[in-house]
Protein backbone atom coordinates (compact mmCIF):
# COMPACT_ATOMS: atom_id res chain seq x y z
CA UNK A 1 0.00 0.00 0.00
CA UNK A 2 2.74 2.47 1.20
CA UNK A 3 4.45 2.06 -2.64
CA UNK A 4 0.95 2.84 -4.16
CA UNK A 5 -0.03 5.61 -2.21
CA UNK A 6 3.66 7.31 -2.85
CA UNK A 7 3.34 6.67 -6.10
CA UNK A 8 -0.44 8.37 -6.51
CA UNK A 9 0.81 11.28 -4.13
CA UNK A 10 4.02 11.42 -7.15
CA UNK A 11 2.08 11.39 -10.23
CA UNK A 12 -0.10 14.48 -7.97
CA UNK A 13 2.63 16.17 -7.64
CA UNK A 14 3.59 16.34 -11.28
CA UNK A 15 0.12 17.34 -12.12
CA UNK A 16 0.15 19.92 -9.53
CA UNK A 17 3.59 21.38 -10.83
CA UNK A 18 2.40 21.39 -14.37
CA UNK A 19 -0.74 23.21 -13.50
CA UNK A 20 1.01 25.90 -11.45
CA UNK A 21 3.57 26.24 -14.68
CA UNK A 22 0.53 27.19 -17.04
CA UNK A 23 -1.11 29.47 -14.56
CA UNK A 24 1.95 31.46 -14.12
CA UNK A 25 3.01 31.32 -17.69
CA UNK A 26 -0.62 32.23 -18.57
CA UNK A 27 -1.00 35.33 -16.09
CA UNK A 28 2.76 36.81 -17.72
CA UNK A 29 0.83 36.91 -20.86
CA UNK A 30 -2.23 38.54 -19.94
CA UNK A 31 -0.29 41.22 -18.14
CA UNK A 32 1.18 41.74 -22.04
CA UNK A 33 -2.13 42.88 -23.47
CA UNK A 34 -2.47 46.11 -24.09
CA UNK A 35 -6.02 47.63 -22.58
CA UNK A 36 -7.57 48.68 -26.20
CA UNK A 37 -10.40 51.32 -26.15
CA UNK A 38 -13.57 49.32 -27.49
CA UNK A 39 -13.35 51.98 -30.41
CA UNK A 40 -9.99 50.73 -31.47
CA UNK A 41 -9.41 48.24 -34.01
CA UNK A 42 -7.13 45.88 -32.03
CA UNK A 43 -10.10 46.06 -29.23
CA UNK A 44 -11.30 42.08 -30.59
CA UNK A 45 -8.21 40.92 -31.00
CA UNK A 46 -7.46 41.73 -27.80
CA UNK A 47 -10.22 40.57 -26.26
CA UNK A 48 -9.96 37.02 -27.82
CA UNK A 49 -6.62 36.89 -26.57
CA UNK A 50 -7.27 37.57 -23.19
CA UNK A 51 -9.95 35.36 -23.00
CA UNK A 52 -7.80 32.27 -24.01
CA UNK A 53 -5.65 32.96 -21.16
CA UNK A 54 -8.17 33.29 -18.81
CA UNK A 55 -9.49 29.92 -20.19
CA UNK A 56 -6.32 28.39 -20.04
CA UNK A 57 -6.00 29.17 -16.17
CA UNK A 58 -9.79 28.12 -15.12
CA UNK A 59 -8.88 24.98 -17.37
CA UNK A 60 -5.50 24.38 -14.77
CA UNK A 61 -6.71 25.12 -12.02
CA UNK A 62 -10.14 23.00 -12.54
CA UNK A 63 -7.38 19.77 -12.94
CA UNK A 64 -5.75 20.74 -10.13
CA UNK A 65 -9.46 20.53 -8.40
CA UNK A 66 -9.54 17.32 -9.73
CA UNK A 67 -6.73 16.05 -8.82
CA UNK A 68 -7.00 17.06 -5.23
CA UNK A 69 -10.10 15.77 -4.75
CA UNK A 70 -9.03 12.27 -6.24
CA UNK A 71 -5.57 12.02 -4.25
CA UNK A 72 -8.35 12.80 -0.76
CA UNK A 73 -10.51 10.06 -2.17
CA UNK A 74 -7.82 7.44 -2.67
CA UNK A 75 -8.20 4.07 -0.78
CA UNK A 76 -6.53 4.29 2.51
CA UNK A 77 -6.56 0.12 2.20
CA UNK A 78 -7.60 -2.22 -0.11
CA UNK A 79 -7.05 -5.87 -1.00
CA UNK A 80 -6.54 -7.64 -4.25
CA UNK A 81 -8.65 -9.70 -5.90
CA UNK A 82 -6.75 -12.37 -8.58
CA UNK A 83 -8.69 -13.42 -11.52
CA UNK A 84 -6.31 -16.49 -13.22
CA UNK A 85 -6.87 -15.91 -17.05
CA UNK A 86 -4.20 -16.38 -19.58
CA UNK A 87 -3.10 -13.90 -21.66
CA UNK A 88 -4.24 -13.52 -25.25
CA UNK A 89 -6.89 -15.96 -24.32
CA UNK A 90 -10.77 -16.28 -23.75
CA UNK A 91 -12.69 -17.81 -20.92
CA UNK A 92 -16.09 -19.17 -21.54
CA UNK A 93 -18.93 -18.08 -20.48
CA UNK A 94 -19.55 -20.14 -17.75
CA UNK A 95 -15.64 -19.86 -16.75
CA UNK A 96 -16.45 -15.70 -16.36
CA UNK A 97 -19.64 -15.54 -14.82
CA UNK A 98 -18.80 -15.89 -11.18
CA UNK A 99 -16.00 -13.53 -11.34
CA UNK A 100 -18.38 -10.98 -12.52
CA UNK A 101 -21.09 -11.87 -10.08
CA UNK A 102 -18.24 -11.38 -7.72
CA UNK A 103 -17.08 -8.13 -8.93
CA UNK A 104 -20.64 -6.54 -9.17
CA UNK A 105 -21.24 -7.81 -5.71
CA UNK A 106 -18.24 -5.96 -4.55
CA UNK A 107 -19.56 -2.69 -6.24
CA UNK A 108 -22.78 -2.61 -4.95
CA UNK A 109 -21.55 -3.02 -1.79
CA UNK A 110 -19.55 0.11 -2.53
CA UNK A 111 -16.20 -1.03 -2.81
CA UNK A 112 -14.26 1.19 -5.96
CA UNK A 113 -12.89 -1.04 -8.34
CA UNK A 114 -9.44 -1.24 -10.25
CA UNK A 115 -9.22 -3.73 -12.61
CA UNK A 116 -5.45 -4.10 -14.82
CA UNK A 117 -4.04 -6.58 -16.72
CA UNK A 118 -0.41 -6.72 -18.30
CA UNK A 119 -1.29 -4.78 -21.58
CA UNK A 120 -5.14 -3.03 -20.82
CA UNK A 121 -6.02 -4.09 -23.82
CA UNK A 122 -7.88 -7.68 -23.21
CA UNK A 123 -8.67 -9.13 -20.01
CA UNK A 124 -9.13 -5.94 -18.41
CA UNK A 125 -11.27 -5.09 -21.51
CA UNK A 126 -13.50 -7.77 -21.06
CA UNK A 127 -14.22 -7.48 -17.03
CA UNK A 128 -14.92 -3.70 -17.91
CA UNK A 129 -16.99 -4.15 -20.31
CA UNK A 130 -19.28 -6.61 -18.59
CA UNK A 131 -19.42 -4.64 -15.64
CA UNK A 132 -20.37 -1.29 -17.33
CA UNK A 133 -22.92 -3.16 -19.44
CA UNK A 134 -24.55 -5.45 -17.11
CA UNK A 135 -24.26 -2.39 -14.09
CA UNK A 136 -26.36 0.49 -16.64
CA UNK A 137 -27.89 -1.66 -18.58
CA UNK A 138 -26.32 -0.99 -22.13
CA UNK A 139 -26.49 -2.85 -25.18
CA UNK A 140 -23.33 -4.68 -26.38
CA UNK A 141 -22.76 -1.84 -29.11
CA UNK A 142 -22.88 0.91 -26.78
CA UNK A 143 -20.71 -0.73 -24.16
CA UNK A 144 -17.83 -1.44 -26.76
CA UNK A 145 -18.41 2.13 -27.79
CA UNK A 146 -17.62 3.37 -24.79
CA UNK A 147 -15.15 1.14 -23.78
CA UNK A 148 -12.86 1.57 -26.64
CA UNK A 149 -13.17 5.39 -26.16
CA UNK A 150 -12.21 5.19 -22.40
CA UNK A 151 -9.15 2.52 -23.45
CA UNK A 152 -7.98 5.25 -26.35
CA UNK A 153 -7.97 8.53 -23.94
CA UNK A 154 -5.17 7.27 -21.12
CA UNK A 155 -2.06 8.47 -21.58
CA UNK A 156 -0.65 4.63 -21.97
CA UNK A 157 -2.62 4.76 -25.58
CA UNK A 158 -3.55 7.80 -26.06
CA UNK A 159 -0.42 8.63 -28.29
CA UNK A 160 0.14 5.39 -29.93
CA UNK A 161 -0.45 5.74 -33.82
CA UNK A 162 -1.40 2.30 -33.63
CA UNK A 163 -4.74 1.52 -32.91
CA UNK A 164 -6.35 -1.72 -30.28
CA UNK A 165 -9.80 -2.91 -29.76
CA UNK A 166 -10.29 -2.92 -26.09
CA UNK A 167 -11.49 -5.52 -25.85
CA UNK A 168 -8.59 -6.99 -28.24
CA UNK A 169 -9.33 -10.33 -29.37
CA UNK A 170 -12.82 -10.85 -31.33
CA UNK A 171 -13.58 -14.11 -28.89
CA UNK A 172 -12.92 -11.42 -26.97
CA UNK A 173 -15.48 -9.23 -27.99
CA UNK A 174 -18.00 -11.93 -28.36
CA UNK A 175 -17.59 -13.08 -24.91
CA UNK A 176 -19.09 -9.33 -24.09
CA UNK A 177 -21.95 -9.53 -26.87
CA UNK A 178 -23.24 -13.09 -25.28
CA UNK A 179 -22.56 -11.77 -21.52
CA UNK A 180 -24.51 -8.99 -22.58
CA UNK A 181 -27.33 -10.58 -24.19
CA UNK A 182 -27.80 -13.24 -21.31
CA UNK A 183 -28.88 -9.94 -18.87
CA UNK A 184 -31.09 -8.81 -21.45
CA UNK A 185 -33.03 -12.42 -22.29
CA UNK A 186 -33.41 -12.31 -18.20
CA UNK A 187 -34.30 -8.78 -18.40
CA UNK A 188 -37.07 -9.40 -21.02
CA UNK A 189 -38.05 -12.36 -19.24
CA UNK A 190 -38.84 -10.60 -15.96
CA UNK A 191 -40.49 -8.23 -17.47
CA UNK A 192 -42.52 -10.48 -19.49
CA UNK A 193 -43.77 -12.48 -16.50
CA UNK A 194 -44.37 -9.21 -14.24
CA UNK A 195 -46.58 -8.35 -17.47
CA UNK A 196 -48.84 -11.94 -17.28
CA UNK A 197 -48.62 -11.90 -13.24
CA UNK A 198 -49.90 -7.96 -12.94
CA UNK A 199 -53.73 -8.49 -13.50
CA UNK A 200 -55.22 -5.90 -16.02
CA UNK A 201 -57.92 -4.15 -14.33
CA UNK A 202 -61.48 -4.55 -15.84
CA UNK A 203 -62.58 -1.39 -17.96
CA UNK A 204 -65.91 0.15 -16.63
CA UNK A 205 -69.42 -1.07 -17.40
CA UNK A 206 -71.34 0.59 -19.82
CA UNK A 207 -73.41 3.14 -19.43
CA UNK A 208 -76.60 3.23 -21.93
CA UNK A 209 -77.01 5.81 -23.86
CA UNK A 210 -79.72 8.71 -23.67
CA UNK A 211 -83.24 8.23 -25.14
CA UNK A 212 -83.32 9.77 -28.58
CA UNK A 213 -85.80 12.55 -27.91
CA UNK A 214 -87.99 11.37 -31.04
CA UNK A 215 -87.92 7.43 -29.81
CA UNK A 216 -91.42 6.39 -29.22
CA UNK A 217 -92.06 6.08 -25.30
CA UNK A 218 -91.78 2.34 -24.01
CA UNK A 219 -95.56 0.56 -23.86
Amino acid sequence: MGHSSKYAQFEASQVFLDCKRTISEQKALLKNIVPYEKTHERYGAARRERLRYVGRIDLAEQTMSRTEKALNNYPKKYHFVRIPMKSNSCPTLQEILPTVWELERLYREGHNIFIYSREGHGRCGILGAALLGRLYGLTAYDTQYRIQACHDVTPNFFSNETKVNCPQLWQQQGLVRELLEQVSSIRSQQTLTAAVLTPVPSPPPLTPPPPHPYAFPAV
